[in-house]
This record gives C-alpha cells, structure tokens and sequence, in this order.
C-alpha cells in the first residue's frame, strides 16, 4: 500500500506523525468511453470527446461503454446497463437485522489507516491504549486537498483509524411534511413486526453479503466477451420472488412465514465485563492519585 498524506496527531501536547492510507478499494467494474454508433471504431476517447483511435468528435449519444477483456474490447449499451440495473432492483431491500454493535466501523465511508514513524511508536501506542481502555473516539479537525474535514479517530486492534464524517451545517434538516401526520399504529402490527425483525436476526458477517449489480454485471461482460447468450435471469431471481402483498398486515404474516420463528440466530451484543470496567476505573483513580 502506498500512504496519501503524511500528517500528525495533536492530543494536547503529544505529537504522533502518522501516514495516512486508504483502507477501502473499489470493487465495480470499470468502464471507459468508447466511440459508439452506427460508423464508431470503438476507440478510446480524450479530451473534448475526441476518438484517440480515428480522430473524430464523438456525439454525445454515441458514446458508449467498453470493458477491456484479455486485450478485446466489450460494449455495453445504455439499455444493457440498465438492463442489469433493473434486474439488480432498486427497493432498499432488508436482508438482516443485526445489533448495531456488531456492524463494524470499517464499513462506514472513506476510512483511512494511520501508520506510525518509528519515532513517534511510543505516542501511538499510548494513544491506542487509552482509547481502547476507556471505551472513546477522538473528534479529529484537518485540512487536506483544499478542504478542511471533521473525522472520528478510533482503534481496530493494533491500527488507529481516521473515519471521515459530515459536517454538522453539511446535513440536510429531514423537512418531510407527510412526517407530520398522526400514525396510529395497530398492537398487532407492532407484534407481528417485532416477531419478524427477531426471527431475520443474524450474526453480522460482510462475507455473506453479495453485490448482486456487480455478480450480475461482470457475468453479462464475461457473455458478451465470448459472444455467447446473456444469461437469462427469471422475474422471481430479480425481484426476489416478493409477493404483491398490498396489505400491511397481510405483508407481515407473509414475510413471518418465510422466515420462522426461532430462525433467528443473531447474538446479543458483546458487552465489557464488569472486572475490566472495574480495572479501567482502579487505573484511572491510580494515574489520578500519581498526579
């Protein structure tokens, strides 16, 4: 891994120099403009949409998409790509319920780790232990490329991490008017949906988790590459096979059946022991005793 920044961490009066990674990496498939239409080469285009390949000014509804595989070229067309999105489906759709203890930081947007100099590997560590110990996160302030940023500093194990967050005034204030209406909830709804929230309750694992645009995509490039069929993907696979279930009630009992009671194997959140809650106190009042 190569570091994009070298920085520092100012604690009151304790200076860490750090190097500062990127510790996520794009998975889509990448894509890049083609010269389309009717009498388009294919080839690549530069600045002002101009085809590297034969020199003209490509229209804008002639360009297209292209996939280098093994040293050809696959185009994707607008309908195709939106093909594979519809397939994918846009609802926000629930696949578990999890503690939100269990969802690690890391899967938050932009995380960087920060690696310490040799030098300042005291400071690091110090600042790791207290914030392991104490349960926190450090409220960072920095400014790189032009912007200042507002970041949560936090430990993963033996590497602090820098999370990127909004600013405050960056939020939009939830200004929904239909929010206002009085909703007046049946005690059977509130049941049944407990009841279902419970038996889709599982141990976080990212693993288990698939980027079906991305699977689908890459198996209609990998077609296309071969020139074979697309492959066919049935409405049920699409959709998820989801009932047209109107009826909120109705639409809770039908989810209810497909997942079981007692299906559920989520676990309860880990929790510090007490004894190690009582140790970090006794530290705290010795250090307080020293000074």
């Amino acid at each position: 891994m190569r570091s994009i920044n070298n920085t520092s961490i100012n604690f009151g009066l304790v200076n860490v120099a750090v190097k500062v990674y990127a510790a996520t990496e794009n998975h889509d498939v990448k894509f890049h403009q083609r010269h389309g239409g009717q009498a388009g080469c294919r080839g690549l285009l530069g600045r002002q949409n101009v085809c590297k390949d034969c020199g003209q000014v490509v229209e804008f509804g002639d360009i297209v998409k292209g996939f280098d595989v093994d040293g050809a070229t696959v185009i994707l067309t607008g309908d195709e790509l939106a093909a594979v999105e519809n397939e994918a489906g846009k609802a926000l759709e629930v696949v578990q319920f999890v503690h939100a203890e269990e969802v690690d930081p890391m899967l938050l947007q932009a995380p960087y780790y920060l690696e310490p100099s040799a030098a300042s590997l005291s400071g690091y560590a110090l600042l790791r232990e207290v914030l392991t110990e104490t349960d926190r996160v450090g409220m960072v302030r920095y400014t790189h490329r032009g912007r200042t940023h507002l970041a949560v500093l936090r430990c993963a194990g033996a590497v602090l991490v820098l999370h990127n967050i909004a600013w405050p005034d960056e939020l939009r204030a939830p200004e929904f008017a239909i929010l206002t209406r009085k909703v007046t909830l049946e005690p059977k709804a509130v049941k049944m949906a407990t009841q279902l929230v419970e038996s889709m309750m599982a141990t976080f694992d990212g693993a288990e988790l698939v980027d079906v645009y991305q699977r689908r995509l890459a198996a209609v490039v990998e077609a296309k590459a071969v020139d074979t069929p697309l492959p066919v993907v049935s409405a049920a696979s699409a959709d998820g096979g989801v009932e047209d279930v109107s009826d909120l009630l109705a639409a809770l009992e039908a989810s209810i059946k497909r997942h079981p009671a007692g299906e559920g194997r989520g676990k309860p959140p880990a929790k510090r022991a007490p004894a190690k809650r009582a140790a970090v106190a006794s530290k705290a009042a010795a250090r307080k005793a020293v000074a």
